[in-house]
C-alpha cells in the first residue's frame, strides 16, 4: 500500500503470512538526464538478470503511486538506469 512516513512517500510491502513488512521509499531512478519519478515512483532492483539479454537487462519492482491506488509489477530494464537496491534478509544480522 502507499504511504507516508515520517514525511517519505513510499510503498510499504506486507507478508500474509507473518504480517512483518517493509517500507520501500519512493526513490524514482537517475537516467542519463536526471532523476525522474522521485516522489511518485519505487524504482527498486531486484537481484535476477533479464534471462534474454543480461547483457543489458535487469529485472526491477515498479510500484507507481496515483493517490492512494498505483500499480506494481516487474520489469526489464536497462542495467545502466541508476535505481535503488533493498538490502533484505531472512535471518537478524549478528555481530
Amino acid at each position: 500500500e502507499w504511504n507516508r512516513v515520517e514525511g517519505l512517500y513510499g510503498y510499504k510491502i506486507s507478508s500474509k503470512k507473518t504480517g512483518k513488512s517493509i517500507f520501500l521509499p519512493a526513490a524514482g531512478m537517475i537516467a542519463v538526464d536526471g532523476p525522474h519519478n522521485s516522489t511518485l515512483f519505487c524504482n527498486y532492483w531486484t537481484s535476477s538478470l533479464f534471462d534474454q539479454n543480461e547483457q543489458y537487462y535487469a529485472y526491477s519492482f515498479v510500484y507507481t503511486a496515483d493517490g492512494k491506488e498505483g500499480t506494481e509489477y516487474i520489469s526489464n530494464t536497462y542495467r545502466y538506469l541508476g535505481m535503488t537496491i533493498r538490502a533484505v534478509c531472512d535471518k537478524p544480522v549478528t555481530e
